[in-house]
């Protein structure tokens, strides 16, 4: 596992859901069927031909798989897309995005860990908030890679229907490191980390406040 590796399937995933995106926000009907093409193909373990373009096409040559299995590069971007197409459903706004940005001030990821911050404060004891951190909790305490498909799946249908975005490609990157057990606590600690941190919104509050 290398950071270049990681890198590259960031990079495709936003040279992919980027146009898609996009073409869908506009009412192409193309892009319609493709997102409801992924939406199948995650309940269905044989994923479709028709979806297969978006993990292959262009994709670099280091991330291609040799055997008769989704490599974990091609396992991270299919499922990527798949959850992608599910938080965009029925949704007028962007669900992918590559920063957040709080006026011209500063702009920074929209990992998981914020995204659930966006929803839920971890210091608050609300029973919807607390049941929100009880989804993430799961996520982070999955022991398989299917089982963490699993639970990001409930986690990214709480997205959509409080619109909350999320960055696709640090997500990619996330589930590639995630098949790797040397990786697993860093990836956690970074989704702690953006949980707990304040938000530049929160830091200003605050500092008014005081």
């Amino acid at each position: 596992m290398t950071s270049s590796i990681s890198n590259k399937i960031a990079s495709h995933v936003y040279s992919k859901i980027g146009p898609l995106q996009t073409n869908y926000l506009a009412d192409y009907s193309s892009a319609k069927a493709e997102l409801a093409e992924l939406r199948r193909s995650a309940n269905n373990p044989k994923a479709s031909f028709k979806i297969w373009s978006l993990v292959f096409d262009n994709l670099d040559e280091e991330l291609i798989g040799k055997g008769d299995r989704f490599n974990r590069a091609e396992r991270a971007l299919l499922t990527t897309f798949q959850l992608y197409a599910i938080h965009q459903q029925s949704s007028n706004k962007p669900m992918h995005v590559t920063a957040k940005t709080t006026g011209a001030e500063q702009s920074f990821p929209q990992g998981l860990g914020t995204a659930v911050r966006r929803i839920a404060n971890p210091n608050d004891s609300d029973d919807w908030e607390q049941a929100i951190l009880r989804r993430f909790s799961s996520v982070v305490n999955a022991s398989t890679f299917e089982g963490t498909k699993h639970h990001l799946r409930g986690l990214i249908q709480i997205f959509r229907a409080k619109d909350i975005p999320l960055n696709y490609g640090l997500l990619a990157k996330d589930l590639y490191r995630l098949q790797f057990p040397e990786a697993v606590q860093s990836v956690h600690l970074r989704w702690a980390r953006e949980l707990y941190q304040r938000s530049p919104e929160t830091s200003k509050t605050a500092e008014v406040s005081a």
